[in-house]
């Protein structure tokens, strides 16, 4: 029962983990996972870029952080 259990819950991690990059390349407003995601860096790196205004981001409340699209490619260019 307990190897079952852990079985379920890695496939729900993997279903999240490779989230399609088409969707992500959909949507205008990125959260911070998904901006570490696109740009292959990890979290804490994105959040660097934004507390060092090299990435714009918009605080939508305390525990919501945005990053327009736009403003990726402006700091791929």
């Amino acid at each position: 029962m307990r190897s079952n259990k852990i079985k379920q819950s890695n496939t729900k991690t993997l279903k999240i983990e490779t989230q399609p990059i088409s969707i992500i390349q959909i949507k205008d407003y990125l959260t911070v996972n998904e901006t570490a995601k696109l740009l292959s860096i990890s979290k804490r790196s994105v959040y660097r870029l934004i507390q060092t205004g090299k990435l714009k981001a918009s605080n939508l409340s305390e525990r919501l952080t945005r990053v327009k699209k736009s403003d990726i490619n402006e700091l791929l260019s």
